[in-house]
């Protein structure tokens, strides 16, 4: 199966010549790893994009313990949901350093939060375990309220606003069956696949067979679907994103335990949490291993280098400076072409 990529519509040679530039630096930089390291330790952890080695811990915040799911907001700042406190954490998205008193918000609602995701109005969505539903909350950290639940949602895990806008939440049902969850974006309002009833986009079957997963946790939109990492089968799934039918076994690499979090890069090169054992893996766009250099398997971001059952993982956002450097080349060249 091929993807469509967008065609290059040369008009001169002096395009040619940007372009290239741009992809020169877009090779050059490969953004770093924040990692949510799970139980037992503190703060998130910084690892090199390039290399996977351990730059160093990002936050410095010992009331920290526990994370379990972090997402960049629309104003740049790191929030960083710690199920042992029921608490959301607010950082400098560049420095790591707390906004304010780094507490975001904290409200009884709150009980193990994980997944979050913000939505298109720049609101922050959070899964909560218990009573299991998807709380909001506004840029000041306020509760507007419980923006989804019911449709059979049940303890929810990881959240996704997908292309269409609507809200994604992997999961189970009341049976223990691992499911996808679709929700409409603006309303909150359940939004099944055809077929499906509840709040139903996609479910597994009660036991492992090739055809279904058990036990879902991150989730993705990527080149081909939607990519569920499926916790009791050890591997990703791949799902049609329009029906949410089963397609394939993206991958399941002999290196993946209890998978989590799951990213893409901006080459379409995804990035899988293995939980157990603590590390990093990297597969291609075809799903084959593409370990860091040096390393074996799909070895990104090996075990032993200070993560301990990680739940989450993101892409710090570019340096200022970086993107400053491919704007200022492209308008270099654009003013010479008007002279």
């Amino acid at each position: 199966m091929e993807t469509s990529r967008p065609r290059l519509n040369i008009c001169c040679p002096l395009l040619l010549v940007c372009t290239v530039i741009a992809l020169s630096a877009h090779a050059a930089y490969a953004a770093d790893l924040l990692i949510a390291p799970g139980p037992g330790t503190v703060n998130i952890r910084r690892y090199d994009g390039n290399t996977g080695n351990y730059v160093g811990d990002f936050t410095s915040d010992t009331n920290m313990a526990y994370p379990t799911g972090i997402a960049y907001g629309p104003d740049n700042n790191l929030y960083v949901s710690r199920a042992s406190t029921d608490t959301i954490y607010r950082y400098d998205g560049l420095t790591g350093q707390p906004v304010g008193s780094g507490v975001f918000a904290y409200d009884p609602s709150i009980y193990h939060p994980k997944g979050l995701a913000f939505g298109p109005n720049g609101n922050l969505y959070v899964a909560n375990t218990n009573p299991p539903n998807i709380l909001e909350f506004d840029p000041n950290g306020d509760l507007v309220g419980v923006f989804a639940s019911g449709g059979g949602m049940n303890h929810p895990n990881r959240l996704l606003f997908g292309p269409d806008n609507h809200l994604y939440v992997s999961g189970e049902d009341p049976n223990q069956k691992a499911t996808v969850f679709r929700f409409n974006g603006s309303t909150g309002d359940a939004l099944p696949a055809s077929g499906q009833t509840g709040a139903v986009f996609t479910h597994g079957g009660p036991v492992p067979d090739p055809d279904t997963a058990n036990g879902f946790e991150g989730l993705a939109f990527g080149p081909y679907g939607l990519y569920v990492a499926d916790f009791v089968r050890n591997s990703v799934s791949l799902f049609d994103p329009n029906d949410g039918s089963y397609e394939r076994d993206f991958t399941s690499h002999s290196s993946i335990g209890e998978p989590h979090g799951i990213r893409f890069d901006t080459d379409d090169n995804l990035y899988l949490v293995s939980r157990n054992p603590g590390m990093i893996l990297r597969f291609d766009p075809d799903g084959n291993p593409l370990p860091a250099n040096g390393r074996t398997g799909a070895d990104f971001i090996e075990m032993g280098s200070g993560l301990a059952a990680p739940h989450d993982l993101i892409f710090i956002i570019p340096e200022p400076a970086t993107l400053s450097l491919l704007a200022i080349g492209g308008l270099g060249l654009l003013r010479r072409r008007r002279k």
